[in-house]
């Protein structure tokens, strides 16, 4: 761009958007670096006329310029040239609305000052993390020295603007501070890098001829081009991208269009209006969010409109959209847990702001708000393990030292009480933090130790997924087509099938008390199809007020099926907290009926190690792999995790049979549907015969090694 344009000039603002979450595998990192980053920006070095827009994550950004210092040697100079406008964000990529205000703007605030060191330049507008837009961020992006952010046209379009308004980009406020947005077009985002080259130069040059000139933008995520599926052979072996970016400068040279940056196209256009902007983001995260019964309603619904060939769009069709972002927290409560702990320590910390300890404290809490592990759309998100585990590892890592800070010692409090409806008591001391919800169960839902800052006990939920069914129609399908053979799964150890699918019906939390037929099988049982024959698993238990120093008590009393009688029973359990990393939860089973009967008991605790191949069980002095079943006589089981650094021994204080069974999730990643190990069930099983008004105690020791 140059001071001689003129308002029926036309232009085409291409960006891309790089990251990788926190606690992603190194071999991951470096991955998508051969794959990606590194080709891409070398293949855009060698067309210096071109300009783009360039977004890398901080938590990217510190890993390449550990690992490989040449590609920020080779940014920094297109930086220079201006050939490269480069945007800023929150540090680590936090959905914005999940976080409060004043983390918003310090993790803007410090990624631009380290933009700013790193390259001698600030960013003057930011990539907003999943484009998750509410109307507030306007205020708190301006505050942090934003001038723009860029949203999707489906933003604009539940506002009422159409595409033929969005050749521009348009202003929003809140509370006077003002913030510009442009709008990336899903048209152009769709075809990149799929449609060839020259369709995709020839729909930029007719939308600039259309609307008289203006601003055409697509940025997107740079792993599109080289990391996803099938993509690095389109992209570079085929040469997608040297082909598009020989067609765009030439349509540069021509007069077609010129490439530009943002904050240049903005310095010489004015803003095309105020507009006011729902909370909205792009059209896929609409569908994700939905809850799964309104999402298989949904989902056919979004579909119709999307394939809908040119000559059969209906006039209502832009204005379709689906659920609110934040629902993801309803939807995998798991999430919900996480997100609360996280913003319980950011206000916490808060009052440590003199602390020598405060920034380190504040650098774990924001790479705890990365986004990823949050929810779930087509790359895994909350059900990556090994994701939920770096966010709870960062949040435990604050916690610990706020812990300290704050005296050590003790301390049972309610701050997660009111809002989900549950009544959550965190206990913790020196060594441990647990996470208690009596009114689901007296289950422990958070069962974290400080010795290397894991939560041992972070299994999700097995549940229904929309795309679960569309397996399931498949392989009925296949299973018809074939006349009734059963099909194979898919090539690969990992992909699924729909015999891999199983659904929970409670949370698998750790040391819920069930009661079991005499008959029972381990696999029914690893099915969640048995028949539980206790109200103890999810119901409400009260606190008991019997219990001593330091040691949490709850009692429920409720019923057994024995047979064909329903039996009165009264469950008692409490929970200490000792010194030497030794934790010890009491389980009191009383018979409250007239007669004698004989129970089949059992505690469950789902553990979830680092990984399979990284952690063993040992039973009797026999090792055993995480993700194999197993039952057989013990009371004393030790879980060994080598990449953790820790070994868990748990102890049942009777004779009892020890089942252990893995959970596998399905998963949608974007190669396919995927089974994928979230964690083990280890549960001390016995028999109990009680007399009327009789009572029978155990407990379960479990010592952090």
């Amino acid at each position: 761009m140059n001071g001689g344009i003129t308002m029926d000039s036309s232009f085409f603002a291409f960006g891309v958007h790089c990251h990788q979450p926190v606690g992603n595998h190194p071999a991951v990192f470096e991955d998508c670096y051969k794959k990606s980053y590194e080709p891409f920006f070398k293949e855009l070095a060698q067309f210096p006329k071109l300009t783009m827009n360039v977004h890398i994550s901080g938590s990217l950004l510190e890993w390449i310029r550990e690992s490989h210092p040449e590609f920020i040697e080779l940014l920094a100079g297109m930086i220079k040239t201006d050939q490269v406008e480069l945007l800023g964000g929150p540090f680590y990529e936090a959905i914005l609305p999940m976080i409060t205000e004043n983390d918003i703007r310090e993790q803007i605030v410090q990624y631009s000052g380290y933009l700013r060191k790193l390259f001698g330049a600030a960013p003057r507008g930011m990539w907003l993390p999943e484009r998750v837009w509410e109307a507030y961020l306007a205020k708190p992006l301006a505050m942090s020295g934003m001038e723009y952010t860029l949203l999707d046209d489906t933003h604009f379009r539940a506002a009422g603007w159409l595409d033929d308004k969005l050749h521009g980009y348009y202003t929003t406020e809140h509370e006077g501070f003002k913030l510009n947005i442009f709008p990336i077009l899903e048209s152009l985002r769709y075809r990149m890098p799929y449609a060839p080259p020259e369709e995709v130069i020839g729909l930029i040059k007719r939308m600039g001829e259309d609307s008289g000139g203006g601003l055409r933008v697509m940025m997107d995520d740079v792993e599109k081009f080289g990391v996803w599926h099938g993509s690095y052979e389109h992209v570079y072996e085929n040469k997608w991208l040297r082909k598009f970016f020989t067609a765009l400068e030439k349509a540069q040279a021509d007069g077609d269009f010129a490439t530009t940056g943002l904050s240049r196209y903005m310095d010489f256009y004015p803003s095309d209006g105020l507009i006011y902007i729902p909370s909205s983001s792009y059209s896929e995260m609409g569908r994700w969010a939905m809850p799964y019964e309104a999402g298989l309603k949904y989902g056919p619904v979004l579909n119709a409109v999307k394939n809908a060939p040119a000559d059969k769009k209906e006039s209502w069709m832009p204005f379709i959209r689906g659920g609110f972002f934040r629902n993801m927290l309803v939807k995998y409560h798991e999430s919900d847990m996480m997100h609360k702990k996280m913003l319980n320590l950011s206000r916490r910390i808060d009052s440590y702001r003199d602390s020598p300890e405060f920034e380190k404290m504040q650098r774990h809490l924001f790479r705890a708000q990365c986004n990823c592990a949050y929810w779930h759309g087509i790359f895994g998100g909350i059900y990556m393990r090994h994701l939920r585990a770096a966010i709870f590892h960062e949040l435990l890592q604050c916690q610990k030292i706020l812990h300290r800070l704050a005296g050590g010692g003790e301390k049972v409090t309610n701050d997660g009480a009111g809002y989900s409806g549950y009544n959550e008591i965190q206990f913790c001391n020196n060594d441990y933090c647990l996470r208690i919800l009596p009114s689901l169960g007296a289950s422990v839902s958070e069962f974290s130790q400080y010795k290397s800052c894991h939560n041992m006990g972070f299994v999700i939920r097995r549940r229904r997924e929309v795309y679960h069914e569309e397996l399931k129609a498949a392989m009925a399908h296949a299973a018809l087509s074939s006349k009734g053979a059963v099909p194979p799964p898919d090539a690969g150890g990992d992909s699924a099938c729909a015999k891999d699918i199983f659904y929970d019906w409670y949370d698998r939390n750790s040391f819920i008390t069930h009661f079991f037929q005499r008959d029972t099988q381990l696999s029914d049982f690893a099915k969640s199809a048995y028949g539980e024959q206790g109200d103890f698993v999810n119901q409400m238990f009260s606190r008991s007020g019997k219990a001593g120093p330091g040691e949490l008590d709850f009692i429920r009393t409720g019923h057994v099926w024995c047979d064909d009688y329903f039996a009165g029973v009264t469950v008692e359990k409490t929970f200490a907290l000792r010194d030497d990393f030794t934790l010890v939860c009491g389980c009191k089973i009383r018979n409250d009926s007239d007669r004698p009967l004989r129970f089949y008991p059992g505690t469950e605790i789902n553990l979830s190690p680092s990984s399979a191949g990284t952690a063993v069980f040992l039973v009797s002095g026999k090792e055993e792999k995480c993700d194999l079943f197993l039952d057989k006589p013990a009371n004393k089981v030790f879980l060994k995790d080598d990449k953790y650094g820790v070994t868990m021994e748990f102890s049942y204080s009777a004779p009892s049979r020890v089942w252990v069974f893995p959970v596998y999730v399905v998963c949608r990643l974007e190669d396919g549907l995927k089974k994928i190990y979230q964690g083990s069930s280890l549960t001390f099983r016995e028999e109990l015969f009680l007399q009327a008004g009789e009572s029978a105690e155990r407990t379960i020791t479990v010592k952090t090694l």
